[in-house]
């Protein structure tokens, strides 16, 4: 896992987002946040510097005739916005449903500020917060019905 995070060239490459996702949930497994986005700024950031608002079905250097990928919409690959939620809006369930949650952003370095909403049964529960020296100001809007522990 750290060898193929790592982009040892004496290993075979992953083509796509679906080859590099049990990489990723290995890492997230042991909570490795700074491999993880290592690996997504890289990758899906091939994506957002190409002006794309989807996600792709492989990366570019595995192109398909005179477009960089196959396929430029390719829902499978958006999987890694489970970490924006894990990690940056820091949105830990404690109950299902979302009856009861906790917000604990862990964000990687140089991530300073953070602003998302996640849909829940009871409607959209949004979280922002900044980093501001050591002190992080964190701010949620839950629906009726939410517990924050």
């Amino acid at each position: 896992m750290r060898r193929i995070a790592k982009g040892d060239s004496q290993l075979l490459s992953y083509g796509s987002p679906y080859g590099l996702y049990d990489v990723l949930e290995l890492l997230d497994q042991q909570g490795d946040v700074e491999a993880i986005f290592a690996l997504v700024r890289q990758r899906w950031g091939d994506m957002v510097r190409a002006g794309d608002k989807t996600v792709w079905e492989s990366f570019p250097e595995f192109g398909h005739g005179d477009w960089p990928v196959r396929s430029r919409c390719h829902p499978f690959a958006a999987y890694v916005v489970k970490y924006f939620v894990k990690y940056l809006m820091g949105i830990e369930l404690r109950r299902p449903g979302y009856a009861t949650l906790a917000v604990k952003p862990q964000p990687p370095k140089r991530v300073t500020s953070c602003q998302g909403a996640v849909p829940t049964p009871r409607g959209l529960l949004r979280v922002a917060w900044q980093q501001k020296g050591r002190s992080r100001n964190v701010q949620m809007e839950c629906p009726p019905g939410l517990k924050r522990k």
